[in-house]
């Protein structure tokens, strides 16, 4: 069986461990990275079927891999989870789903994962 994809953008360690954590029981395979240059490696070599972005992440970068995540018909399949970006909502597709916090989001996660097994 192939489990969900899921890739998380977040500069700070302590958000990557917290999400291993978080999701060690939760059948998918969690991939990390610290910035959009490695998202764009991994993606690259990996179907991703779900982002989870976390702030902070430099907005003209941000906005860029927005750019390419919505341009590129190999991803147009990827569900987008933003933690701590409602004051950005603009520049994300009106299907992305929003976050203030960890716990909101990995309940929120869990929703996306429910959705993608079905």
């Amino acid at each position: 069986m192939t489990y969900p994809q899921i890739l998380l953008i977040s500069v700070k360690p302590t958000i990557r461990r917290l999400y291993h954590r978080k999701l060690q029981d939760t059948e998918c395979e969690l991939h990390t990275a610290k910035s959009i240059a490695d998202a764009l490696a991994t993606m690259a070599v990996k179907h991703i079927d779900i982002i989870i972005l976390c702030s902070p992440l430099p907005d003209f970068e941000l906005s860029m891999f927005l750019d390419l995540l919505y341009k590129r018909p190999q991803w147009e399949h990827i569900s987008l989870l933003a933690v701590e970006y409602d004051h950005l909502r603009h520049i994300f597709s009106k299907d992305t789903r929003f976050a203030n916090t960890t716990e909101e989001s990995v309940s929120s996660l869990q929703s996306l994962l429910a959705t993608l097994s079905q």
